[in-house]
């Protein structure tokens, strides 16, 4: 549980499932005024998502499951297949959004990063629920 809200970990991660799809096939049009002030914000935007939808089912496996590396293999390369997965359907179903490789790389990137970070971030959480007891 996050500390203080009885938000668990699995209702935290099949949120971010849904809002990661449907930032990704959104149409293009509803991205071009930001994406032209900030050169390759979109970049960061992936590797934000995929971060946060990483530290979701690396906190909700922790919690749940033997975090073993077996289980982090299968969630690299699932959620990495889903980004894939998604930059395809982009290129052949979304209006105006297309695929891109750099895309799936700060995908994949945010992934790792965010798998690497859930153990660490778990630890935090459990001493500020340990600190923030009443």
């Amino acid at each position: 549980m996050y500390p203080k809200t009885g938000i668990s970990f699995r209702s935290c991660f099949f949120f971010c499932l849904p809002v990661v799809t449907l930032l990704s096939l959104l149409p293009g049009k509803t991205f071009s005024e930001l994406e032209w002030s900030i050169p390759h914000l979109d970049k960061g935007v992936h590797f934000g998502m995929y971060f946060i939808l990483a530290v979701a089912a690396g906190l909700f496996f922790c919690a749940e499951f033997n975090f073993n590396t077996k289980v982090k293999w299968i969630l690299i390369l699932s959620l990495s297949g889903y980004g894939i997965l998604l930059e395809v359907i982009q290129e052949y179903l979304v209006p105006n959004r297309y695929f891109d490789v750099w895309d799936i790389l700060f995908n994949i990137t945010g992934v790792l990063a965010g798998l690497l970070l859930s153990p660490v971030i778990k630890k935090y959480l459990e001493l500020w629920n340990s600190i923030h007891k009443h």
